[in-house]
C-alpha cells in the first residue's frame, strides 16, 4: 500500500472546501489505510472538533476571495506542458502537478498563445469580455479568452467556440473531443 503524507491529505481537504468558499475548518485525519477496521482511537478527536467551542477566528464571516489565477501557468516543451496539467490524479500530491486538479487525467491540448489566438477567431467577441461573473463552485470570472484556453484544452475546434461560450455563460463546464 502507498504511504500518503499528511500534508498531501490536508491539502486536498483545504482545497476542496475552497472551492466551496469555506476557507477555515477544523481537521481531523484517521490513518488512510484501508484495512484498520478499528478507528475507536479518533473518536476523542473528532468529538472534540466537532463540540469545542468556535475561536474568534473561526467565528470570522465574509466570502472567500479566490486568488486570481496566472494567466500564463507555465511554459515549456509539449511533454513538460503535458506532466505539468497531469499527474496522479488520484493522490494530487503537494507540489507535484499542481494543476492535475483542473484536468480528469486525460491528455490535454496545451492552450499555447498561438492555439489560443486560433480559437479566439472562432468569435467576434473581445478576449478580455466577461462571459460569465461567477462561475463555478469558486465563482470565478469567465472571460472569453478563459473559455478559449479550456476549449483549447479539451480538444474543441475553433469553430465550437459559439457553443463553448454558451455552456460558460449558462454555467456548464467546457468538454469537446
Amino acid at each position: 500500500m502507498e504511504t500518503w503524507d499528511f500534508e498531501d491529505i490536508k491539502a486536498i481537504g483545504q482545497r476542496a472546501f475552497l472551492m466551496y468558499e469555506v476557507p477555515k475548518l477544523r481537521e481531523t485525519f484517521t490513518t488512510p489505510d484501508t484495512t484498520v477496521t478499528d478507528l475507536s482511537e479518533f473518536i476523542p478527536d473528532f468529538i472534540d472538533q466537532l463540540t469545542r467551542p468556535l475561536t474568534a477566528e473561526e467565528q470570522e464571516s465574509g466570502t472567500y476571495q479566490p486568488p486570481i489565477p496566472p494567466r500564463i501557468a507555465m511554459t515549456g516543451t509539449y511533454d513538460e506542458v503535458q506532466d505539468y496539467f497531469m499527474g496522479d490524479i488520484s493522490r494530487f500530491p503537494v507540489g507535484l502537478a499542481p494543476y492535475a486538479w483542473m484536468t480528469d487525467g486525460l491528455p490535454i491540448v496545451p492552450p499555447t498563445e498561438a492555439k489560443v489566438a486560433e480559437m479566439l477567431m472562432g468569435t467576434s467577441h473581445a478576449p478580455d469580455e466577461i462571459v460569465n461573473p461567477k462561475l463555478g463552485p469558486r465563482q470565478l470570472i469567465a472571460t472569453v479568452e478563459k473559455v478559449a484556453i479550456n476549449a483549447v484544452m479539451a480538444g474543441c475546434k475553433p469553430e465550437y467556440m459559439p457553443v463553448a461560450l454558451a455552456m460558460a455563460e449558462m454555467g456548464a463546464s467546457v468538454g469537446c473531443v
